[in-house]
């Protein structure tokens, strides 16, 4: 489902007109304007979801595969809507779910420069030392005695959370990522600063970890292996980190759990306390990995989109709910746009909207064989959440019939859309590629495809 197309092509023919007259700033505030009332009206209409079926077929829809499915709500089911589900490459050939212990936390990677697997954003470490700094981080000697001490001891990775890295400090982690014995991965802290302080004293209390700063000078230069804590894997995104297997074991993330309990029994303010509750949900210390398999390695590279496909649909159903999917949720929703009298450019750019959000459903059916316009025509007249089933042909309940959309992803669609059709408006030129001409013959060479399937070292890749 993508609105992108559909409110570029509408907004491309309202461009032309901008040379007569029409005024771009307008259009891009009736845009904004007509886009604030499709976000409501889908978020006002979002159904939640949270059983083992509902999510396993968000899983399915996602994915397109029953296993992929299953074990995807296996894993959510166990560990909540909150809790850490990490897809890595398995051994075997099928797809297993595994529970262990472990932390998620609120901090991602300090810079895309630390990822290990660019294609799916992210930055595994196998058996890291966990290094936990307060304050504003450590000069770069120290930095250097710290490394050379997990150098000595055989260590190849270290994990490094902080709530702040100075841009001296950044630089030599990031020429010895580059180059060092010894990776070292930057993982920053979110929230306020208070809050950055607590979530670093989990991650120290769970690993084993002694926090240590500029601020005690003597901390720090007379520290051995004792300062560092250990895990047995962490996977961090842009947005979270998952450290799974923390070495001390479950009873230090119960105890630390119960002391944040303790606080949030405390606190009377409604934002503390929501952050307080993420904490002790996080520190119930469940993780769920989900281990992909494949006899080759296109083959694993595909189910691992697709598991990580469903787990993001998943967890979006899961924390926002669903609403109507097949394109009736925007048609609805463009259906409900006030009408306005008069042809001011704002009145054109909520228009521009409206027409746009017929296209999904209508390209949806016409891609199914059946007659867009007629089908269109009795929709028109169901109430929200009835549409078109296009694999039975038949007018249904889509809610009832599993026919959904995390609102989520409908809305996040909707918002790219409209900032590409803002561009274009506002915009005097557009850079584009021309691609080449092509005949529309592929010539394939039926044996390398072959090697290439079957992970042939052989093969050249640059041929």
């Amino acid at each position: 489902m993508t609105m992108v197309s559909p409110v570029m092509n509408a907004a491309a023919g309202e461009a032309r007109k901008i040379a007569a007259g029409r005024n771009a700033m307008s259009l891009r505030n009736g845009l904004q304007l007509a886009g604030a009332y499709v976000d409501a009206f889908l978020r006002e209409r979002a159904r939640s979801i949270s059983t083992f079926e509902e999510i396993e077929w968000i899983a399915r829809v996602s994915s397109g595969d029953a296993r992929i499915a299953s074990a995807v709500a296996a894993a959510f089911d166990r560990v909540g809507h909150l809790g850490a589900v990490e897809v890595r490459r398995g051994t075997g050939l099928d797809l297993t779910c595994d529970f262990v212990d472990g932390l998620p936390i609120d901090a991602g990677l300090h810079s895309p420069f630390f990822m290990t697997d660019p294609q799916r954003a992210q930055t595994v470490l196998e058996e890291p030392y966990v290094l936990v700094l307060t304050g504003s981080g450590l000069p770069v000697a120290a930095i250097a005695r710290l490394l050379a001490l997990v150098r000595d001891a055989g260590g190849k990775n270290i994990l490094v959370i902080a709530s702040n890295f100075p841009g001296e400090m950044l630089g030599f982690l990031a020429a010895n990522w580059d180059r060092g014995a010894v990776r070292t991965c930057p993982v920053q802290a979110s929230y306020s600063r208070a809050l950055q302080h607590e979530i670093l004293l989990d991650v120290a209390a769970t690993t084993g970890a002694t926090p240590i700063s500029s601020e005690a000078e003597a901390t720090w230069e007379s520290e051995t292996l004792n300062v560092f804590g250990r895990a047995a894997r962490a996977v961090a995104s842009p947005e979270h980190t998952t450290i799974v297997g923390v070495f001390p074991g479950p009873a230090a993330l119960a105890h630390r759990g119960r002391q944040v309990e303790g606080q949030l029994d405390r606190e009377k303010q409604p934002r503390l306390r929501e952050a307080l509750a993420r904490r002790v949900f996080y520190l119930s210390g469940k993780v769920a990995l989900l281990d992909v398999g494949a006899a080759t390695g296109v083959e694993l590279q595909s189910r691992l989109q697709l598991t990580d496909d469903a787990v993001r649909a998943a967890r979006a159903a899961l924390e926002d709910g669903v609403v109507p999917g097949g394109g009736a949720a925007y048609l609805q929703a463009g259906r409900s746009l006030p009408e306005y009298s008069d042809q001011s450019d704002t009145a054109v750019g909520v228009s521009i909207l409206r027409k746009a959000l017929v296209e999904p459903f209508r390209s949806i059916v016409a891609n199914s064989g059946a007659d867009p316009g007629e089908v269109l025509a009795r929709v028109d007249s169901m109430p929200f959440g009835h549409g078109y089933d296009v694999a039975r042909g038949e007018f249904v309940d889509l809610l009832e019939s599993g026919i959904v959309d995390p609102v989520k992803v409908a809305q996040q669609a909707l918002r790219s859309a409209i900032s590409v059709a803002i561009s274009l408006i506002t915009t005097d030129s557009v850079v584009a590629l021309v691609p080449p001409p092509s005949s529309g013959i592929i010539e394939v060479d039926a044996a390398m495809y072959a090697r290439m399937l079957a992970d042939d070292p052989s093969v050249d890749w640059g041929r």
